[in-house]
């Protein structure tokens, strides 16, 4: 996998991953099921979020969290 910066991140208006998201793209030998995705992304581009599968609905929820102690 290659990683690269990102200005921003979002997922319907809410801003994801801090001020330094990164996104993850593969490279040969990497094998992504039935080639549905352009890129990655890593954990901590969920950081400070509340992240909600609702695996009946078939819907993922992004709520913002608390900040992270530091």
């Amino acid at each position: 996998m290659k990683v690269a910066p990102a200005k921003r991140e979002s997922f319907h208006g809410l801003a994801l991953g801090g001020t330094n998201p990164k996104v993850y793209f593969p490279t040969a030998g990497v094998h992504e099921p039935d080639g549905l995705f352009d890129a990655t992304v890593g954990l901590e581009l969920f950081e400070n979020t509340i992240v909600t599968f609702d695996l009946h609905g078939m819907n993922l929820i992004l709520q913002k969290g608390p900040p992270k102690p530091a």
